[in-house]
Parts: C-alpha cells; structure tokens; sequence
C-alpha cells in the first residue's frame, strides 16, 4: 500500500476520533447586526448603540462576517440587510441580531427603523421590516440560522397602534413580541422577553438580555442552545424573575459558536498529514506478525497509540479515569423542620442586621407600626424545597406585602400580596437550596399602620431531591449505574445534572414516572467533551412516563440532564428517576479505530 493511502486512512481514523469536526468547525459566518436607539417621534433608548457595538465586536472575535447599521433608517436598514443576504448563501451559519423597538400585527414582528411614523396600520405593513421574511432567507441559505431579539422593550409605538386600531378592526396586536414559525430543522430563535412581554432597556452600558449575551457568547466547547439557555438563566436571575427570556430551538445537529481549542485544529492537523506525504511511493512493507498484546502496548505506556506520525489520545473520552474507583455523590441527609412555635417580634427589627432570628415552621405576631414600618425575620433551612405562608388576620387597612430574602437580605422573586387590604394573604416561596434566608413584611403601600397583631403561619415542605445543589453540569452529582431517586423540579428554570462513569460500551435505560400534571420531564445524555449523543427525550404530555434509552458508544464519562421540557413549571411534588447501565457484549471494546484495533 503506498504511503499516500495509509495517510489517508490516518486523516479518516482521526476524523473518527475526534468526532463530527464539522459539528465544531468555524466555516463560512455571517452576521447582521442592526441597533436603533434615536427614534424620531419618541424618546431615545439608552442601550442600543452599545448593545450591537458590543454584539458585532463579540461576533467578529468568533470568526463573523459582521455587516453593522445603527440608527438605521428603512433605506440604510435595507440596503445592510441586501448584503447580508447576499453574503450568507451556503454559509455554515447565519445570525440577525436586533436591538431597538418592535412591534406584533397579525402574529408577525416588525422591526422599526429610526424614520418610521405611526400613521395607521399600514405603516407597520408597508414600512416597517418583517423579521419572518428574513428568518426565512436565513433558514433557506445556511446550515444554522440564530435570530436574537432584543427588541421587546415597552414600546410607545405598540401603545400608540393599539389606540389607533381601536376595537373596531379584527387586526390583533399586542405588547412584546409574538413566537416566529420555523420551516426547517436549524434555526434558534432568541427572545429578550416572553411572548407578549415586554423587556427592560436597562440603566448600565447594555439591557440586561445583552449584558447576559456578552458574558456567555464567547465561551469555549458549549453548544449554541445550552449558551441561550444559560443566557436565560442569568437573565431571569439578574431582574429577580421578572424578565424570562423565551427561546425556540429547532437543531438536528450541535453547534458551537466557539468550539474547543483542539476541536479547531482538526482541519489543520488533516493538511499537515497530507503535506507530509512524500513525492515518491515508497516499497510496501513486509508484514510481520504482531504480539496479541500489542493493540493494548501503548495503552499500558500512558494511553498514547501511535499510527505513523501521529498520537491519538485514548483517553480522550475518559476511558481510564473510568476504570479507576470513583466515589460516587453522597445524597444529602434528609432534613425534617423544627417544632412549630408561636414569636412575638422584637423590635426594632426594620433592618436586616436587626432582623429577628426565627424558625421556617413559626407562627409569627407582628403588627405593621407605625407608618412606613418594615420587619425583617431570619431562619435558616437544611434543605430546598416550599415555604407556604399564610395570614388570615390582617387589619382592614393594611395592604400586607411578604418577601422572600436571601442570605444577604437582598429581595427574591417577586413578594406575596393581600387581594385586597385586609384580605387574607396565603401563598409560598420556592427555596432553591439549603442555607439562610429571610422574610419582609411591610404594607405594600407603605402608607398605612395599625397597632392590631398581624399572625402568619409559616409551614416549610423540604423537597425529596436529596442532590441539591446539581444544577449545572459543573456540580454534577456522581452516581452509580444502576441508580433510583426521587427528584424535583423547584425552583422554576431548575435543571439536574447527573455524571456516571462506565467500563465498556453498552446502553443506558431510563425511566422518569409519577409525573406530577405540572411538569413535562426532559432527559438528554451527553458524552465526557458535553456532546450530545441522546438528545431531549420527553413524555407524551404533561403528567406522562418519560422512558427511553441511549447508547453509550464507549467507555469513559457521561452526564445525564434533567429539566421541565418547557421551564413553565416547577413544584414542591416530586418524580420517580431510575437510570441502569446494561454493558455492551462486545468485550474488545474500545476498537473503533484503527490505532486500538
């Protein structure tokens, strides 16, 4: 066989190795990045500008063939998007993103340019840019379309279309922006806000959906739609629940915005092997017959098989790691909540170094006095899980307002609130995870006062997941393979993260029952490198089994995820998880490559 050929064999051996390359690869990229911000008829946004500078500088360092217009008007907004257009057939990856006002008509989004004028419904129709029309360009001309939408700011010119359709006309419209409908299989569609909703412009140098893109955009190995689910995270975190971001994937294949640094010399490593190959054939080898050991002699002298010229890492997907004994995640003692008391407050306890130290199952006394009167209680919890509340004595004329704090009294989520003045207040606060938090209670008007005892039935239900905290894939929760637990999903956005590790090839089953009717429960399995090699398996419905099975190629490290399939839900009712590891037959495996035939 003549060298050229082995060589050959070597480039496809090292593309089998390292997986689909082209999942990783930075081909052809164009991005059109547009920020409007000084809108002629009404006030100026703060962000904008900064927002697509920050964007376009990101996307450059990330190999993007950025075409850029701000305070764009119709003709300058057209002329980018015809480049653009032109620039993006048969690219790899295609991605629009937008900042500045938007509108909804009739279930499509506009994009507004800075010289548009609300003078009826037809100037949204016949001025305004449809983001639909160029979603559709960009999913008919490359292989990934990314369409971020910062643009669901509370909007004047909604407001102003709403007064001026009336109620006479059958046209819908509405604050936010509306869901976009995807023709193909690899597109991502991004929102700043849910459907319907509107986003906050922010008071720093980017809106608070842009800050998050920033942060996230350029990290390294991360498949596009964990980024934008990560974006989401910090979103909803950074505006106390009050901005959730919606995103729709629709991907058949991985994506990585900025892959690995050793994923990126695939393509280089390959030229380099065929410019090695020397001009003249070289006389074909006599064969020698091998020692039975000696598929394995590299394996033995660290994990390294030589092939020619170049060094495969056996180890790659975690192989020997996996044969070493690793101890698997202890699950939390379960916690039980203290005997229910009866506490008077102690004042002055209206700040929260003054705050009155109480237990999470107390009947609290309280009265809102005098004016303006806030207080503030600290407890301490030892697992995650629902603090109920409930105040059936409030005075007529206080408006009661509950607040759920955390260890440094800053507030989280939204409070609980009286229906009305007087009225009886119950609810509950989701509790992520063990530690110390804190209650306020003031008037929600902060305008009232009565010197009349206020009784507040604190009730703490500790969650059954005894592997908090697991919710990245970093504090992963090391299991066995044959592994049963009852989970939850709480607070809501909650994800858990489970790592196992495997001597051989084989399949993994999992089974995902009682179901609470909330929830909808997701399983993906990723690989040691966080490739996805099971993706999103849900149950028929709501409430329903999710079971199925994924096949692990190869021995080494796998990680295992858990979520509501839609993040809409989260409760204190918990679900059955059972995962089993069923070890391939094939007892010479790993042999999928040439180096450990």
């Amino acid at each position: 066989m003549k060298l050229r050929s082995v060589l050959a064999l070597c480039i496809i051996v090292l593309a089998c190795l390292l997986g689909d390359s082209h999942a990783f690869a930075a081909g052809k990229r164009v991005a059109l990045v547009i920020g409007n911000a000084n809108y002629g008829e009404v006030s100026p946004l703060e962000n904008p500008r900064n927002d697509a500078d920050g964007v376009a500088a990101a996307l450059r360092r990330l190999g993007f063939e950025v075409h850029q217009t701000v305070d764009a008007s119709r003709a300058s907004m057209l002329n980018t998007l015809a480049a653009f257009t032109s620039a993006m057939k048969n690219a790899d990856a295609a991605l629009l993103y937008y900042s500045g006002h938007g509108v909804q008509l009739d279930d499509e989004n506009f994009m507004l340019p800075v010289d548009f004028r609300l003078k009826s419904e037809l100037s949204v129709r016949y001025d305004a840019i449809p983001v639909s029309t160029i979603v559709r360009d960009m999913e008919g001309s490359a292989r990934v379309a990314i369409v971020i939408l910062d643009a669901c700011r509370d909007n004047p010119f909604a407001d102003q279309l709403q007064r001026t359709l009336g109620q006479t006309r059958s046209v819908r419209t509405g604050r936010g922006l509306v869901p976009i409908k995807l023709l193909g299989s690899g597109a991502i569609i991004a929102f700043a806000a849910a459907a319907g909703r509107t986003a906050s412009d922010g008071t720093g140098k980017n809106s608070p959906y842009t800050s998050a893109l920033l942060a996230e955009i350029e990290q390294p190995g991360v498949e596009v739609g964990l980024v934008f689910r990560r974006i989401a995270g910090r979103v909803v975190k950074s505006t106390d629940g009050g901005q959730r971001p919606e995103l729709l994937v629709r991907l058949t294949t991985e994506f990585y915005l900025k892959p690995k640094p050793e994923t990126v010399a695939v393509e280089k490593l390959k030229s380099d092997l065929v410019a090695a190959v020397p001009s003249k054939p070289v006389p074909k080898p006599t064969a020698q017959p091998a020692p039975a050991s000696r598929a394995r002699e590299g394996q033995e002298q660290g994990g390294t098989v030589r092939t020619e010229d170049v060094r495969f890492r056996a180890s790659q997907w975690g192989y020997y790691s996996a044969l070493r004994p690793t101890p698997t995640t202890m699950p939390n003692a379960p916690w039980q909540p203290p005997q229910r008391r009866s506490v008077a407050e102690t004042e002055p306890n209206n700040t929260w170094t003054k705050a009155n130290s109480i237990q999470s199952s107390d009947v609290l006394n309280l009265a809102i006095h005098p004016r303006y009167d806030k207080d503030r209680f600290r407890f301490a919890v030892g697992s995650g899980g629902e603090l109920q509340v409930n105040a059936g004595r409030v005075p007529s004329g206080i408006d009661l307002s509950i607040r759920l704090l955390d260890a440094n009294g800053q507030p989280v989520g939204a409070p609980l609130l009286s229906p009305r003045p007087g009225g009886v207040l119950t609810g509950s606060f989701q509790v992520k995870e063990p530690g110390q938090y804190g209650l306020e209670v003031a008037d929600h008007s902060n305008n009232a006062q009565s010197p009349d005892i206020i009784g507040i039935n604190l009730r703490f239900v500790p969650q059954a997941d005894l592997y908090e905290s697991n919710d990245t894939i970093g504090t992963a929760a090391h299991i066995p393979q044959d592994w049963s637990a009852k989970l939850n999903i709480l607070p809501r956005y909650d994800r858990d993260w489970y790592r196992l590790s495997v001597a051989s090839a084989g399949q993994l089953a999992f089974q995902i029952t009682n179901v609470p009717d909330s929830l909808n429960i997701a399983l993906r399995v990723l690989d040691g490198d966080q490739k996805v090699i099971k993706n999103w398996s849900l149950g028929p419905r709501k409430g329903g089994d999710t079971i199925g099975a994924a096949d692990l190629p190869r021995p080494g490290t796998y990680y295992v995820e858990i979520a509501d399939s839609g993040d809409t839900a989260a409760t204190i009712k918990p679900f059955n998880a059972k995962l089993a590891f069923t070890a391939s037959p094939d007892k010479l495996e790993p042999n999928d490559a040439r180096g450990s035939a």
